[in-house]
């Protein structure tokens, strides 16, 4: 006997009255039980591709109607220029630099804004790098008190 109480030859003994049983056949056993079929989990894949891929088109979309809105959403101020000068005043920059040390060729922040504003506060009008060149080329006038103002590095 093994510590299940079965024989040798495969029948359960019972103790206490000594009948001897023999196992229960497989089909025996099996009748009412079946075994559970696995279940997938649910891990909602496709809803979260859909989800992700409706997130990146608005995001794509975001872009360009944010540029626009920007450029056409607010009103441009349509300022009369009187051009009639044959002169231009040009001021070049090394660079603008909020942690500029003495010494250095770049000038600090603050001071840029305060000739900015005295530029402005006297009447220039700023011109570009386009003006000039029609001015030369096709003796386009400027306007009175232009300035045009270049930057020796391309910082920001």
């Amino acid at each position: 006997m093994n510590k299940r109480g079965d024989t040798e030859n495969g029948e359960r003994a019972v103790p206490g009255n000594g009948v001897v049983t023999p196992p229960p056949a497989e089909a025996e056993l099996n009748e009412g039980w079946e075994r559970p079929v696995a279940v997938e989990k649910d891990r909602n894949v496709r809803a979260w591709f859909i989800f992700l891929g409706v997130l990146c088109f608005l995001v794509a979309l975001w872009t360009p109607l944010r540029a626009l809105y920007y450029r056409y959403g607010y009103p441009q101020a349509e300022v009369e220029v009187k051009r009639d000068a044959q002169t231009f005043v040009a001021v070049a920059y090394y660079g603008i630099n909020s942690d500029a040390a003495e010494g250095s060729q770049d000038i600090s922040k603050s001071v840029f804004a305060e000739q900015l504003r005295l530029l402005r506060e006297n009447g220039y009008s700023p011109i570009g790098l386009d003006d000039v060149r029609a001015f030369y080329k096709e003796g386009r006038p400027l306007p009175r008190k232009a300035i045009l103002m270049t930057f020796e590095q391309s910082r920001k």
